[in-house]
């Protein structure tokens, strides 16, 4: 993950679950030709009303609500 705190941007790489090998050991032994290209996302933090907005772009434009569901999931996930 890379910051740019000044902006709000969390710059994340990312593989979907379902593109991913069964197992743990599915994905730890792959051939180099198999390896996944994770995904390059953008989680941006905005200050709105008292509140937090939270926005997972690619390409600089938002991506469907499952996908960032699936991000935002994994993120909380990995902080808990």
């Amino acid at each position: 993950m890379d910051i740019n705190r000044s902006r709000g941007l969390y710059y994340i790489l990312y593989v979907p679950h379902d593109e991913l090998k069964p197992g743990l050991l599915g994905q730890l032994i792959q051939d180099e030709d198999e390896r996944l290209e994770p995904y390059r996302y953008q989680v941006r933090l905005q200050k709105r009303n008292g509140m937090i907005d939270v926005t997972v772009l690619q390409d600089q434009q938002p991506v469907a609500a499952e996908t960032s569901r699936q991000i935002l999931t994994q993120i909380k996930e990995a902080l808990l």
